[in-house]
């Protein structure tokens, strides 16, 4: 989500009588990281708090969300890995292009750019990797 927020305002010094405008423009440069999900299952368990429950436990239920927020409130993927948010890093190997976040140990949130839009990210999976 971009956008931008227009302030005018008029104010008027009673002393001198003289008439000031003045407009402010600000563009916040905020856009949240778009999500998808690899799987309609997948986006049930990761948008679902009792499904996540029913299938690992109220602990990685909440985490899960917690994730899942973190993402959609980023930036970019960068400022995840830059602020270390949710120990957020990308991986490597057979996994290289894809990145994780800490759900309940020893479980990751794996995720990658999708495309060439930096700011869309598709959940793969939920799983221990190790």
């Amino acid at each position: 989500m971009c956008f931008t927020l227009q302030v005018k305002s008029i104010l008027t010094c009673k002393i001198s009588g003289v008439s000031i405008e003045l407009t402010c423009e600000v563009n916040s440069g905020v856009r949240d990281l778009e999500i998808s999900y690899k799987s309609n299952k997948l986006k049930r368990t990761c948008t679902d708090y009792s499904v996540a429950q029913k299938t690992y436990s109220s602990e990685m239920a909440a985490k899960i969300s917690q994730r899942i927020g973190e993402l959609s409130a980023a930036d970019s993927v960068e400022m995840l890995m830059d602020y270390q948010i949710g120990r957020c890093h990308q991986l490597k190997g057979n996994r290289h292009g894809q990145f994780a976040m800490d759900l309940v140990h020893p479980y990751r949130l794996i995720f990658e750019k999708d495309g060439h839009r930096i700011q869309l990210v598709r959940i793969l999976d939920i799983e221990d990797y190790h």
